[in-house]
């Protein structure tokens, strides 16, 4: 799988917390995003699973939009709050990602 996030800009009223963002994942790579509070992480994850629309720039996963099914079949995020499912691994979160947006794949592996 291939991520592909193109000059990707996104603000909050007068506030830009992503401005002209490019970098590209590639499946098979640990990836961590890193910053301080109110850095544009967050955010730079709910544009490329879909949850938000950038103000400007280009996402794709496998050449498909963020918000397309075919995407978000291939694609869970793990809550960022550790109490939300605290009595969840990160395997069972995903899992249950999936059962919740109705996924048709398979379960993690483990």
């Amino acid at each position: 799988m291939i991520v592909s996030i193109s000059k990707v800009s996104k603000r909050y009223n007068t506030l830009w917390v992503l401005k002209e963002v490019s970098v590209k994942f590639f499946s098979q790579n640990v990836i961590a995003v890193i910053g301080r509070n109110g850095e544009g992480k967050s955010t730079l994850v709910k544009i490329v699973s879909g949850v938000i629309k950038a103000d400007s720039g280009r996402v794709s996963i496998d050449g498909e939009q963020p918000h397309d099914p075919r995407a978000k079949a291939r694609m869970a995020v793990s809550f960022q709050s550790p109490s939300l499912f605290s009595g969840f691994s990160l395997k069972g979160k995903l899992d249950l990602s999936r059962q919740v947006f109705w996924f048709k794949t398979k379960r993690f592996r483990n």
